[in-house]
């Protein structure tokens, strides 16, 4: 009765077997819950009542599904929404590529990955969520506001988007490039085909010119190579696209020119500092020089000359055992003959007083 009336949808039946101690997780044979039951058959109603008595969202038997995949794979989308607000794994089986596949229901993706869905993530057996959501322009600018990661996936998987945007339109590929799509990372890892040679190997269209020149611009590699040896000229030429080909002859001599004048450009710089440097060391060796013209050093003090017999050291020349006649004084011996007069004289005259 209690399977029976999940399946059904009877939400009478189901209060009362839980009011009478049913047990909530109970599997039938196949390993299906109550739950899968009620979302398989897309009964919002009686999957809301279920999980308000706490059953566990994700439980599934040997064999059996679980809810929200029994709900997406059957699109009852309202079911799916209740079981992603009431705590199933989005990731869960993959189920995501099924949301995102034609038409996209952008809701319930956007209520994923607000639950938890991991954009990086993908179907076993269909591949990554990536390509699915690059179809849609919404589903794609929910994935990269949910955190997907352009850089992340080229380093892990070493392949680029490029090829899967361009098929869903320039624009897409346009988006890419503005978030730093790497434009020389193969779109094949088997035969390491970059975008540039996909867009080069196809048939003459009005944007191809224009897409080939911004990839160039971007940084394409003209003389990249795939595993078989080939450019992206060589492919142009095997797909016979003459207008391909006299595009890529011009942009080959435009980037010859290009970094034949970097080159110059680069010498002429280099050549400018080397002379900057020259002009500087000459200027930091004359700066000494200059300071101490402006700056010159002190001279030491003169000693001041000291009289004749004061001091400590004796005079040279002016002792009584060494005496000398000074240069400045001609008439020396006179005055000592005339001072040797008077002491003669004067004993005389001390007698006759």
């Amino acid at each position: 009765m209690w399977f029976v009336a999940a399946q059904s949808g009877d939400l009478d039946t189901l209060k009362i077997c839980l009011f009478w101690g049913q047990q909530i997780d109970a599997m039938t044979a196949d390993g299906r819950t109550a739950l899968s039951l009620a979302a398989e058959h897309g009964h919002t109603a009686a999957v809301r009542l279920l999980l308000e008595r706490k059953v566990n969202p994700n439980a599934r038997g040997v064999g059996g599904v679980r809810p929200l995949t029994a709900a997406i794979e059957n699109q009852h989308w309202d079911a799916a929404a209740a079981l992603v607000c009431g705590g199933a794994d989005p990731n869960g089986d993959g189920v995501a590529s099924l949301v995102i596949a034609e038409p996209p229901k952008r809701q319930l993706l956007a209520l994923m990955l607000k639950h938890g869905l991991d954009p990086h993530g993908a179907h076993e057996h269909w591949g990554p969520y990536i390509h699915f959501a690059l179809n849609d322009a919404i589903c794609a600018d929910l994935f990269f506001g949910a955190g997907f990661d352009l850089r992340r996936w080229e380093r892990e998987t070493g392949e680029s988007l490029l090829e899967r945007a361009l098929s869903c339109g320039a624009s897409r590929l346009l988006h890419l490039l503005s978030l730093g799509a790497d434009v020389d990372l193969p779109v094949d890892r088997r035969t390491g085909r970059t975008i540039l040679m996909t867009i080069a190997a196809e048939e003459p269209h009005e944007q191809q010119d224009r897409l080939i020149r911004l990839l160039v611009k971007r940084g394409a590699d003209l003389e990249r190579r795939d595993d078989a040896g080939r450019t992206a000229l060589d492919h142009a030429r095997s797909a016979g696209n003459a207008s391909a080909v006299r595009l890529f002859t011009r942009l080959r001599v435009e980037r010859t020119r290009l970094h034949k004048a970097q080159a110059k450009a680069q010498a002429a710089a280099e050549a400018q500092a080397a002379r900057a440097q020259r002009v500087a060391a000459k200027k930091r060796s004359a700066a000494p020089c200059a300071a101490g013209a402006k700056n010159p050093a002190p001279k030491p003090p003169k000693r001041a000359k000291r009289p004749a017999g004061q001091g400590n050291a004796p005079q040279r020349g002016n002792t009584a055992e060494h005496p000398t006649t000074p240069k400045s004084m001609p008439n020396a011996p006179a005055q000592r003959a005339c001072r040797s007069t008077a002491d003669h004289r004067q004993p005389a005259d001390s007698a006759g007083r």
